[in-house]
């Protein structure tokens, strides 16, 4: 039969039993935070908890000691390891170079983008014509639907086929060099390049 976690305090409401609830969970709290730290600091984090639970115990609902033990050993763990972190000294690191606003990625875009319409040429006109109102000129869709009078979720369709057969195209003239991220971040022009404006 487990110890009983609660006793009356002197004007009658009931409150924690400290040395009750210890000895129904102490052992395994100990093992908790044994597996997660060092031996030296396991016990500096333990005593802690049971520091909260004697400051605390006339505020923890009877019913729900064990939780609130668990809670705040975890809680103890977490903030072990917080103060475990290296501290990084910001004005100790040397200043970073200015960014050239001219970097591979930009430089790439930049050249592709003087590629864009002798890649929308090799499209279809339909094709073509979505793209540069949607993409380039920024229409929105719904307005581009209304105006051809197709429903919306054709021209999404129609758009998205677009942007597929653009990239095909621009794939088969160039092979990209990609970031992690999947920005082009160079490229080279094939031989077999149909539009030989590009």
């Amino acid at each position: 039969m487990q110890a009983s976690t609660i006793e009356p305090d002197d004007a009658g409401a009931r409150v924690v039993d400290v040395a009750g609830a210890w000895h129904e969970l102490g052992h395994r709290l100990r093992a908790y935070v044994s597996r997660r730290v060092t031996p030296a600091d396991s016990d500096d984090i333990v005593q802690s908890v049971i520091v909260k639970l004697l400051e605390r115990r006339a505020e923890i609902e009877a019913d729900s000691v064990r939780a609130w033990l668990f809670a705040v050993t975890r809680n103890a763990v977490a903030e072990y390891y917080r103060q475990k972190r290296p501290a990084v000294d910001l004005d100790a690191l040397p200043d970073l170079a200015e960014t050239d606003s001219s970097d591979d990625a930009e430089r790439t875009i930049g050249a592709l983008s003087d590629c864009l319409e002798p890649m929308l040429g090799a499209l279809s006109a339909a094709d073509a014509d979505v793209l540069r109102k949607v993409d380039l000129e920024g229409e929105s869709q719904i307005a581009l639907a209304a105006s051809l009078g197709v429903p919306l979720s054709t021209l999404k369709s129609r758009v998205q086929r677009a942007r597929v057969k653009l990239r095909a195209t621009f794939d088969v003239c160039c092979a990209f060099d990609l970031s992690h991220g999947g920005t082009p971040i160079g490229f080279e022009r094939r031989a077999r390049c149909l539009p030989r404006t590009c």
